[in-house]
């Protein structure tokens, strides 16, 4: 259950006033939390990752119910953006694939927009955890991607009925339903 690791980040991060102090039109001074709050943001991540991996039965799409991909994909991003400084939607729109193994090392490739008005493809170094995360995402976005047709890794099961088809569609989570 990731209650409490979206309560400690909300309470450590979002709310922290450190953080938040002397922020204006994108001018900062942000006093980054105690390294022990983040590691303990990324052990929590990772200890539900590892407890709920087997959840998700590829076979069987009425296992991924909403809350707990919900919960996993917070997780799973939680690692990403912490150890790569990545942004949510640079996080959200990694495509399956991403990591390369470049003279012996993990690269991971994603895209971003926010640097340049087109988008570019940036390459970066994947730590193990990282590694093991994308692992994980991987397999259990598959069956999604494969009923979908989408490349992405953040893809979950809608909570409602489409209303054409009468199923629940697949879609790719961003910032408007994350």
């Amino acid at each position: 259950d990731t209650v409490g690791i979206e309560r400690l980040y909300e309470e450590m991060i979002l709310k922290n006033k450190q953080i938040k102090e002397d922020t204006k039109f994108g001018v900062t001074k942000k006093v980054l939390p105690e390294n022990k709050i983040v590691d303990s943001l990324i052990n929590k991540a990772n200890e539900h990752i590892s407890q709920n991996y087997d959840e998700f039965e590829s076979d069987n799409l009425a296992t991924y119910k909403y809350s707990k991909t919900r919960e996993y994909l917070t997780a799973i991003s939680i690692i990403l953006m912490t150890q790569l400084g990545i942004r949510i939607s640079e996080c959200l729109t990694i495509k399956s694939g991403c990591l390369k193994e470049i003279n012996g090392e993990y690269q991971i490739v994603y895209k971003t927009r926010k640097t340049k008005k087109e988008t570019i493809e940036v390459t970066k170094p994947a730590n193990e955890l990282v590694v093991e995360a994308i692992r994980k995402l991987e397999e259990y976005s598959k069956p999604l991607r494969d009923v979908s047709g989408m490349p992405y890794l953040f893809l979950y099961l809608s909570r409602y009925n489409d209303r054409i088809t009468k199923e629940k569609p697949v879609l790719l989570a961003d910032h408007s339903n994350w």
